[in-house]
């Protein structure tokens, strides 16, 4: 589902600010590059439909373990419901923390999301 991605925005940001856009595969989500259209794999993977040159100059959407695999081992993800701590405005909420304790969590309902804004976080961007 959308939920699993990081929205066109972000996916922009995350590429202007030098997340690894990975070689086109199996079950990946791309946003052409003025963002009008989704591109999802398979399907237009094939030589029947431009084959993988239709991804030239498309932007990557990773999901939440792509950009947790690009943080690193330090960092983590939990669901918390109902969280009247962190998000009480909020029913359900996605937050990435790291083991350093002078890191503050990021939150958002996206778990994608969360894991992007701690990527921004942790690379300064």
């Amino acid at each position: 589902t959308k939920m699993n991605f990081v929205s066109y925005e972000t996916a922009v940001r995350l590429k202007e600010a030098g997340f690894p856009q990975p070689k086109p595969m199996f079950f990946q989500l791309w946003y052409s590059p003025n963002g009008e259209s989704e591109i999802r794999l398979p399907y237009y993977i094939s030589p029947l439909f431009g084959g993988a040159s239709m991804i030239y100059n498309s932007v990557f959407a990773p999901t939440a373990p792509d950009i947790l695999r690009e943080l690193g081992s330090s960092f983590s993800m939990f669901f918390r419901e109902e969280d009247k701590v962190f998000e009480p405005e909020r029913e359900s909420v996605f937050i990435v923390t790291c083991d350093s304790l002078f890191v503050k969590p990021n939150i958002h309902e996206n778990p994608a999301e969360a894991a992007a804004l701690a990527w921004f976080e942790d690379n300064g961007k």
